[in-house]
């Protein structure tokens, strides 16, 4: 299932340096390459571009994300799909390919590419908004990630009055990634503030069981063009099926698109359960105890449609003796070897999570056998990983002085 809704991009470009220990024996799985989201926090999945003719340019982002560290280069073509605007009339954009490195901390540099898009500027009064989409294609030892095509809006300038309206009469949102936000774009005569109103209405999905939002206005400041409405989605455990609400403008100055229906996409009929891969420590290897791979324990995850959520680690200490105990935080507490402690991960970016350990005791010439360290990962579904997989994401190892 592809997740269907667009919400914001921004173009903001913030660097981050990778430390230097962090470029060493990583050779996982290839990356994964999507558009970057906006505002910084906000799901990847959601996107949108935007610019009022007068803008001269807007600019996208392609990201390589969810990446293993492995530091090998990828590819993946980029190209404009012509809707109610047309490349080369309102827009231009050629068809272009691009190289990006790892992405360990998101936004490194090299793991991301912004493309600039002119705007064509003309003097015909047009509709208020018109739609392309930007598109990633043919990736090479990478695969796609939402979102991979994202609307890019083109407000119209050259209306002598202000006039309001969506970018597009039909948007979705998967139950898992909570936020709805659709932009409301003022066409025309920017020059002074103005305000539109606002509301909703359910069809099949029910106010307060399948969402929350209520009524109200948007202002705009002078020369401002794009704000948007938000509303929550419910993430409930009932398998009920897509449901419908509508959100409509109301105000004399209201035109073009004044009405948008909103699906909710159920994430019930998701039963597969996410997984999990351990990066370090990998399985029958031996760290010494300063070794940084045993200090933060890395784990990538993967899961389509209902997309993971949390994922958590657990690291068992077995005994010469048979006897077994599990981390807990401050330290190993007795238990039965098959019954794992589960501890919550810190979240990198949507698919790469740690956890910072301590030093451990060695296990060569000690009382200690070895370790085991565990992973598993949930989605907005609510499935949970239970297959532990030898050197997957149930690797053993040992530690030297």
């Amino acid at each position: 299932m592809v997740h269907r809704l667009a919400a914001i991009v921004g173009l903001a470009i913030g660097l981050s340096v990778l430390p230097a220990s962090h470029g060493l024996a990583c050779a996982v799985q290839a990356g994964s390459v999507g558009l970057a989201g906006f505002p910084p926090g906000a799901d990847v999945r959601n996107a949108f571009y935007w610019a009022a003719e007068d803008a001269g340019s807007v600019t996208f982002r392609i990201q390589r994300i969810s990446d293993d560290c492995s530091g090998t280069r990828v590819t993946v073509g980029y190209r404009a799909v012509d809707d109610t605007a047309l490349n080369g009339a309102d827009f231009v954009l050629e068809a272009g390919r691009t190289g990006l490195l790892l992405d360990y901390a998101h936004e490194q540099a090299g793991s991301f590419e912004d493309v600039p898009v002119a705007i064509v500027d003309d003097a015909v009064v047009e509709p208020p908004v018109e739609r392309a989409f930007i598109e990633l294609h043919s990736p090479e030892g990478a695969t796609l990630r939402e979102p991979w095509r994202a609307p890019l809006f083109i407000v119209d300038d050259d209306a002598a009055t202000p006039t309001y309206s969506f970018g597009e009469a039909e948007r979705a949102q998967n139950e898992s990634f909570g936020t709805v936000r659709l932009p409301v774009f003022r066409a025309g005569d920017a020059s002074s503030e103005g305000t539109v109103t606002y509301s909703f209405a359910p069809e099949t999905a029910t106010d307060g069981d399948d969402y929350s939002a209520q009524d109200g206005a948007l202002t705009f400041a002078a020369g401002e063009r794009m704000k948007t409405i938000e509303l929550q989605v419910v993430n409930d455990s009932a398998a009920e099926g897509d449901e419908t609400l509508r959100v409509e403008l109301s105000g004399g100055a209201v035109g073009g698109i004044s009405s948008t229906r909103v699906t909710i996409v159920d994430n019930e009929s998701d039963f597969a359960a996410p997984r999990s891969r351990l990066h370090h420590p990998k399985h029958d290897r031996t760290y010494r105890r300063t070794d940084y791979r045993l200090r933060e324990i890395h784990v990538f995850t993967n899961d389509d449609p209902s997309g993971v959520v949390t994922a958590e680690m657990a690291l068992r200490k077995k005994k010469r003796s048979g006897a077994c105990a599990w981390w807990g935080r401050s330290g190993f507490v007795a238990g039965p070897c098959g019954s794992p402690r589960w501890i919550g991960m810190e979240q990198v970016n949507p698919s790469f999570y740690l956890f910072r350990l301590p030093k451990l005791k060695p296990s060569i010439g000690t009382p200690v056998k070895n370790y085991t360290m565990y992973s598993r990962a949930a989605d907005g579904a609510g499935n949970v990983e239970s297959a532990m997989r030898v050197g997957k994401n149930a690797n053993r190892f040992e530690v030297s002085r």
